[in-house]
């Protein structure tokens, strides 16, 4: 899970995500991610938009202790801006969008096979900042390691 909390356009709302990554070492991982959230733009009436982007994130983990963890997190993606309900729709909208997002993670090794994560950082879109999605965003997930947990329950 790769979900953020984060406040766009003067509202609360949360990006949904996934990811999958392949770590190098102790140090390094390299992360694709899937992504998505919806939001409202406009007052009368309000147009739900739904945000949908792939990206791609690198780790780097700088401070490692018994069960704790902490890393950067930079992520660069693509993806589209589309109407949700375009029964309400004032406008049809359709925008490509560059989103990156910079920022400190913290991990927790509950299991060796699942670890729980939190974080902080920022969003910023990089060809469209008149839309004013850009913001900070607070992280809450998971990471569950298949390679372990398969180890784990063949001993």
């Amino acid at each position: 899970m790769n979900n953020r909390r984060t406040f766009i356009l003067d509202d609360f709302t949360t990006i949904y995500g996934i990811y999958a990554g392949v770590a190098y070492g102790e140090k390094v991982k390299h992360v694709l991610t899937l992504n998505s959230t919806l939001f409202y733009i406009g007052n009368k009436p309000p147009n739900m938009v739904r945000l949908n982007f792939i990206g791609f994130s690198e780790e780097f983990y700088f401070f490692r202790r018994n069960k704790w963890a902490i890393c950067t997190y930079a992520h660069g993606g693509v993806g589209q801006l589309n109407n949700s309900s375009p029964l309400i729709a004032l406008e049809n909208i359709k925008e490509w969008v560059y989103p990156t997002e910079w920022g400190l993670h913290t991990e927790y090794s509950l299991w060796p096979w699942l670890n729980l994560r939190t974080g902080i950082g920022y969003r910023y879109v990089l060809n469209k900042p008149s839309l004013n999605i850009d913001g900070v965003y607070l992280k809450l997930g998971a990471t569950l390691n298949p390679k372990k947990i398969i180890k784990n329950h063949t001993e």
